[in-house]
């Protein structure tokens, strides 16, 4: 996992119990930043979400200095367009 996050400087995963998990693993492997719950990007270095040791939510700037690691609350987000094509099913 950390060959595959050397490229990035996000790395995020979905807000469930195993997503929440997992990053806080990847984080501190990387000694990198973490912030969870994230609900909106306001800006490249910005996003509303919550910090690891807060329980309330906040606005979370990022220094740009290193690796971000975050959980998104997918929820927050519309779904992304699907670029692929269609293909229709076959009926056997």
């Amino acid at each position: 996992m950390l060959a595959l996050a050397a490229p990035f400087t996000h790395i995020l995963g979905p807000s469930t119990t195993f997503g929440k998990d997992l990053m806080a693993r990847i984080a501190g492997l990387l000694e990198a930043a973490q912030v969870s719950d994230i609900m909106a990007i306001e800006s490249p270095p910005a996003s509303a979400g919550r910090s690891t040791r807060e329980t309330r939510f906040s606005t979370v700037e990022s220094s740009g200095a290193g690796k971000v690691v975050g959980t998104v609350r997918t929820a927050s987000f519309e779904a992304a367009a699907d670029g692929a094509p269609r293909r229709s099913r076959r009926r056997r």
